[in-house]
């Protein structure tokens, strides 16, 4: 688990850029050729696993596992191999190194508890998922109609037809503001009563 989880987070710290840092929080800097080293022992690491499971297990080695293992380590050698022959690797071949993540699954369950609370509540969210996209419809169609005229001429180029609505711009009128805060409300308060009805 440590190995599958810090070999992801020194991944996040070798592609973060300047726009992602986060204020009061230091980041190390890690470079393509240490992160490619830290790659290849991990990779060399699982495929470790991978080669005594295989002799030991034999028959009773579960497929789903047996894929999960062969994909924590086969992106990582191959990463590490073009690395350091040719100086460089896709990056999206890089990226691969966050299925390893999914190797502790065997050991802690959380997929499995998810795909049981889908089974168990599947009827409600789905009612949910289906009043929260015609809602989402609702609201981006009254936006639509109340902000196609704002003042604003850069948010009316944003705003030029439905498939570009997004809430981060503060600039709207008066009714577009009622339209967010009707939102907020309704998105909010349904979850807090559900909180305190649990409590």
């Amino acid at each position: 688990m440590v190995i599958s989880f810090g070999s992801t987070f020194v991944y996040f710290f070798y592609t973060y850029g300047e726009e992602t840092r986060v204020a009061f929080i230091p980041i190390p800097e890690v470079t393509g050729t240490m992160w490619e080293v830290l790659d290849l022992i991990t990779s060399v690491i699982f495929l470790s696993e991978f080669a005594a499971r295989l002799v030991f297990t034999g028959k009773s080695y579960l497929p789903i596992y047996m894929v999960i293992d062969f994909l924590s380590w086969l992106p990582g050698l191959c990463s590490s191999a073009l690395w350091f022959s040719k100086g460089s690797a896709p990056a999206w071949l890089q990226g691969l190194c966050v299925l390893r993540v999914l190797k502790p699954e065997r050991y802690l369950g959380a997929f499995a508890s998810m795909i049981s609370i889908l089974a168990e509540h599947g009827a409600i969210l789905k009612a949910t998922a289906l009043v929260s996209f015609l809602l989402w419809l609702l609201v981006s169609s009254m936006l639509y109609f109340t902000e196609r005229n704002n003042p604003d001429e850069e948010l009316q180029d944003w705003l030029r037809d439905l498939s570009d609505e997004e809430w981060p711009w503060c600039d709207y009128t008066w009714q577009g503001k009622a339209i967010g805060t009707f939102l907020n409300f309704m998105s909010i308060g349904p979850l807090g009563n559900l909180h305190e009805k649990k409590s």
